[in-house]
């Protein structure tokens, strides 16, 4: 007679401490987990229960690909659904998340510490979307603080998309041309380029959906990025739920690059609304600040007459 076995959530970190945290934190959120600390271990542990439902893998263990040969394509694999992968890195560590992508081909990536309820949804949204034959879209986002990616990291995770990261713009192009992301989060500033500089090269191959974030727009910065291909402008500070619902409406009814899942399910119909939705809006509000400037100039003219000079703005016809 078959036994049913309980799915349950594989956790390796460097740190034997913190794995039992966040075995305590995943536990007290209804999660049934057990602790590795050597690849060997978690050979056994798939054969005592099954292959985990999700395995939590620190970038910090020097055997990480002993790790993924465990868990994807050794002795424990064999005839077995091979589970996705969170990998996780300390905040101040020099990680970037482009290895939990290109090198571990990891489903997900959080930066540590974090708090319980942010591992809970990130580790929601990792087992929900397991299964799922909807394509999800890889968001590249690009800027020199850690603290904004991971923020963003933790967010998108939660709402589905894949994540990863870049400081500088030299990793920004690397990142780019080896991943070949769905959406480019893009700051303006970096320690090392402007934003603008990198956009012809970041545009190459695939040409992938930019949106540019700024703490001092202008009309004729928005204006550069525009014609060289930019789709999006966001000003700093912005909200994290409104760029995320940004991301998601770009990313309707985008064609998934070679090898991606098929069935991405969500219709281009939407995002074409959405799109003139935008520019009636900003017609409206071009309407409405022509009208502010006609009112100003009609009070400086009647202050002019009231003071006997001419006045300085001719009448609309």
């Amino acid at each position: 007679m078959s036994v049913e076995r309980i799915p349950w959530v594989m956790v390796a970190l460097a740190d034997a401490a913190g794995s039992e945290r966040m075995a305590q934190s995943l536990r007290l959120a209804g999660h049934e987990v057990a602790c590795c600390d050597s690849a060997g271990s978690a050979i056994e542990a798939v054969a005592a229960r099954n292959m985990p439902a999700l395995a939590i893998l620190d970038l910090a263990l020097p055997d990480r690909r002993q790790w993924l040969k465990a868990l994807r394509s050794g002795e424990a694999g064999k005839g077995r659904n091979r589970p996705p992968l969170l990998a996780v890195a300390a905040l101040e560590s020099d990680a970037p998340a482009a290895e939990a992508d290109s090198v571990l081909k990891a489903n997900g990536f959080l930066r540590l510490p974090c708090s319980d309820d942010c591992l809970a949804n990130v580790v929601e949204a990792l087992l929900m979307h397991a299964n799922s034959s909807v394509y999800r879209p890889l968001v590249l986002v690009v800027d020199d603080s850690p603290e904004m990616r991971n923020i963003l990291n933790v967010s998108m995770s939660a709402h589905g998309f894949r994540f990863l990261e870049a400081s500088t713009g030299a990793e920004a192009l690397e990142c780019a041309r080896a991943n070949a992301p769905d959406v480019i989060v893009l700051d303006h500033i970096l320690p090392d380029a402007s934003g603008l500089a990198l956009m012809p090269e970041l545009q190459s191959g695939r040409d992938p959906t930019i949106i540019v974030i700024t703490g001092d727009p202008t009309a004729s910065l928005a204006d550069d990025y525009t014609r060289l291909g930019a789709t999006a402008f966001v000003r700093k500070p912005f909200g994290v739920s409104l760029l995320i619902e940004m991301i998601g409406n770009l990313c309707r009814g985008q064609v998934p690059g070679p090898g991606a899942p098929e069935g991405n399910g969500i219709a281009a119909d939407a995002f074409s609304r959405k799109l003139e939705q935008e520019l009636r809006q900003a017609r409206e509000s071009l309407a409405r600040r022509d009208c502010r400037i006609a009112d100003m100039e009609r009070e400086v003219n009647e202050l002019l007459l009231e003071l006997g000079r001419p006045a300085r703005y001719p009448a609309a016809p």
